[in-house]
């Protein structure tokens, strides 16, 4: 694993993963970033890196130059992992925030606001539906952010009205939903 591309391009993340992880790969990261790089100008972006694990996303948008990471992860040995590859990129305290936290119960109470989203939740739990109730209930969610959602190819969902897909892009056994708000003013979401 690696950082694709900015400031930290090509620098090697740790290797050693505890049993369980399922980092999302260089390939499909790079085709990810590749979208985002024609909807977001990742200067001055709040990111959200949910279900952490290795930290890759989070890392990978920092290095591109967003402000902040929200590292959001309930597993230790995960959470070791993400200090382990921020001390070693040298990232600045005030870039990143990693919060030891059920996803669901992080969501429910957050009331930060994010300009992009990533959620990779184990593919064998159903999260969709509820997270995107929660993204909506809590605004979660910046007037132009993107969620990137990933899961499993064999599954589809639909979208909440109040979203709009923008692509989805499968990768070998892996889907990727773009989605965003549509242009409803934030406070009518309920």
């Amino acid at each position: 694993m690696r950082i694709i591309s900015g400031k930290y391009k090509s620098r090697v993340l740790s290797q050693n993963l505890p049993d369980g992880i399922r980092p999302t790969t260089d390939i499909a990261r790079e085709s990810i970033f590749n979208i985002l790089n024609n909807l977001v100008n990742f200067e001055e972006t709040k990111v959200l890196d949910l279900f952490a694990g290795t930290g890759a996303f989070g890392l990978e948008a920092l290095s591109r130059g967003a402000k902040s990471a929200h590292f959001v992860e309930k597993s230790i040995k995960s959470i070791q992992i993400i200090k382990k590859n921020i001390e070693t990129l040298n990232i600045s305290k005030d870039e990143y925030l990693i919060i030891k936290s059920d996803v669901q119960k992080y969501m429910e109470d957050c009331n930060e606001q994010y300009d992009i989203i990533f959620a990779d939740p184990p593919y064998v739990i159903t999260f969709f539906d509820k997270f995107i109730d929660i993204v909506k209930k809590n605004k979660l969610l910046a007037d132009d952010g993107i969620i990137i959602f990933e899961m499993s190819s064999q599954r589809n969902v639909d979208i909440d009205v109040n979203f709009e897909l923008i692509k989805i892009k499968e990768i070998g056994s892996t889907k990727f939903y773009f989605i965003k708000v549509t242009n409803i003013k934030k406070n009518s979401l309920n």
